[in-house]
């Protein structure tokens, strides 16, 4: 696995998640999403993934008919807050209409 690392700072640039044929073992498609990817969710259904970003405050959904990044989903309450949401635990409630999201406290 490779780390992108910003040239200037020298931290990591992105977050990726990896889509593995698991029959096979074999890397089919790495995903980039946001910094530090430490949460996976799958909807009921298995039509979307929704990745928590904790390192830059936003889900990433994944629609896994394209394995593509569908839509991203900002978690600060506004873009002014100086601390970050730091999204880092995700978990659908039993009829799928609902995600919840583990968040630092502000």
């Amino acid at each position: 696995m490779r780390v992108r690392v910003d040239p200037i700072r020298h931290i990591a640039s992105e977050g990726s998640v990896t889509v593995i044929d698991l029959g096979t073992g074999q890397v089919l498609k790495e995903i980039l999403t946001g910094l530090h990817a430490s949460a996976l969710a799958v909807a009921p259904g298995e039509r979307h993934v929704v990745v928590a970003n904790a390192a830059s405050d936003y889900l990433s959904v994944i629609a896994t008919a394209t394995d593509t990044v569908v839509e991203k989903i900002w978690m600060k309450e506004k873009p002014s807050d100086l601390f970050g949401a730091s999204p880092n635990a995700l978990a659908f409630d039993a009829q799928g209409k609902t995600l919840f999201v583990l968040q630092r406290n502000p």
